[in-house]
């Protein structure tokens, strides 16, 4: 009887410690990678039926610029547009998308950036190089010409939209 006993222990105890008896699958490195890509994409989509439904209740005539910007020019200002490496001078508000302000620089606050070397709102940049001096442009910037997946780390969630009025109020060409 205790012999039996002991033999029962034993086989119980080898079940118990059988590790491919737990084991789950480990997901692969390409398994991973397209989850995170369908992830990605719901995100996108989501976000930008999001986008749609307020433009469509807009009373602007928004444009799509192909990148995912949608931009309604108030004003397209006089003169050339600029260029990379052109210093511009712009007034502008930052709001979320149910109006929060986010962020305001106003003409006497004097901001100016390089096109294409600075570390402004992508979005921002790509609808100010629409205009001319004195051009007006509101955008509705999706999050990855805005504040990208993680936000700002104070005012902006991380994936967010957010909508950008902006004013051009000088373009100083770069010197060949």
């Amino acid at each position: 009887m205790i012999f039996r006993l002991y033999i029962f222990t034993i086989l119980l105890l080898m079940l118990a410690c059988n590790p491919d008896r737990h084991r789950r699958s480990q997901p692969t490195g390409p398994d991973i990678k397209e989850s995170l890509i369908n992830a990605n994409r719901i995100m996108m989509e989501n976000e930008n039926h999001t986008i749609d439904s307020i433009v469509s209740n807009s009373n602007f005539d928004f444009q799509n610029s192909g990148s995912g910007l949608r931009y309604h020019i108030i004003e397209k200002g006089i003169g050339s547009m600029p260029q990379e490496d052109d210093t511009v001078s712009v007034s502008y508000t930052v709001h979320l998308l149910n109006s929060e302000l986010i962020d305001e620089k106003k003409v006497s606050d004097n901001f100016r950036w390089i096109i294409g070397k600075s570390d402004v709102l992508r979005g921002m940049e790509e609808g100010v190089s629409m205009l001319g001096t004195g051009g007006k442009i509101t955008l509705i910037v999706p999050s990855h010409l805005a504040y990208g997946r993680f936000g700002d780390n104070q005012k902006v969630p991380g994936s967010t939209p957010v909508m950008v009025t902006a004013t051009l109020h000088k373009i100083s060409k770069a010197k060949s």
